[in-house]
C-alpha cells in the first residue's frame, strides 16, 4: 500500500499542462509554423538541414514539405524518453524523405521526459 501510494503523488506532481512524451502518438508539423514553448525559444516546425545548404534549396524548389505526420513506435534502448518516430510526408517521386529527427523541448529542463501538452 506504501508503494501505491508513493507512486500516486510522484505522478501528481506532473504539472498539468506536462505530458509524458512517450504518450505522445503522433505529430503533425507544418511549414511555416512554429513550435509552442515554455523555456526555450520557438523555432520552425519544419526545417531542412541536409548536408548542405544547396541540397535544401534544391528540395525547396522542386517542393516543400508543407506538412508532415510522425507516428510514436515505441521506445529504444534508452528507456521511455527514448521515443522512436515513423515520420512520412507527400513528395513527389523524385524526391524522399532522408533522416528525420525529432526533437522535444523537454518540460522542466533539457533531460525531462515530460513536455509541454500541446507543443
Amino acid at each position: 500500500m506504501l508503494l501505491a501510494a508513493s507512486t500516486a503523488g510522484v505522478l501528481a506532481a506532473a504539472p498539468k499542462n506536462a505530458i509524458l512524451l512517450s504518450d505522445v502518438q503522433s505529430l503533425t508539423l507544418r511549414a511555416g509554423k512554429s513550435t509552442t514553448h515554455r523555456r526555450v525559444p520557438a523555432i520552425p516546425q519544419l526545417q531542412c538541414v541536409g548536408s548542405s545548404k544547396r541540397v535544401c534549396a534544391l528540395a525547396n524548389s522542386l517542393q516543400a514539405v508543407d506538412t508532415m505526420r510522425c507516428v510514436n513506435q515505441g521506445t529504444g534502448d534508452q528507456g521511455r524518453e527514448d521515443v522512436q518516430w515513423a515520420c512520412t510526408a507527400s513528395l513527389p517521386s523524385t524526391l524522399r524523405l532522408g533522416s528525420t529527427d525529432v526533437v522535444c523541448e523537454g518540460y522542466a529542463s533539457a533531460d525531462d521526459p515530460y513536455i509541454l501538452k500541446g507543443s
